[in-house]
């Protein structure tokens, strides 16, 4: 894995930009995204980033920013992992994409696909 990572430093201001990047040598099956969602304010006090976030179904990434090969990523939404609370106390929720097959002709099978709510026990179909 390559990492390049440039940074700038402000001292009259106290602000830090960075970028990071990285390059992957095989792509993931499963690729894996997380969104940081805690913010400080001027005092160092912690809150969450509540602002929407929209993500698509399916996420088409660009090979030559990613890895060294020619190859064709697309990915597709299968779950996702919501924390509700306060930055110090919470209950994770998580939603899940399962396919369910379905039988229309004796040869012929296809999947439905349903997405379930999982909060502790309980878990039930959630529209998306």
């Amino acid at each position: 894995m390559l990492t390049n990572n440039r940074s700038t430093h402000s001292l009259k201001r106290i602000k830090v930009e960075i970028n990071k990047s990285k390059q992957l040598l095989r792509p993931p099956k499963t690729l894996v995204i997380h969104f940081n969602r805690l913010a400080y304010d001027n005092q160092g006090n912690i809150a969450l980033n509540r602002s929407f976030v929209k993500f698509p179904e399916h996420l088409s990434l660009d090979a030559s920013q990613v890895c060294p090969f020619e190859i064709d990523l697309r990915y597709r939404l299968c779950g996702v992992i919501e924390h509700i609370g306060t930055p110090r106390f919470g209950h994770y929720i998580a939603a899940k994409r399962v396919a369910r097959p379905i039988k229309e002709h004796p040869n012929e099978v296809k999947a439905s696909t349903e997405w379930l709510l999982c909060n502790d026990k309980v878990i039930s179909p959630i529209n998306v």
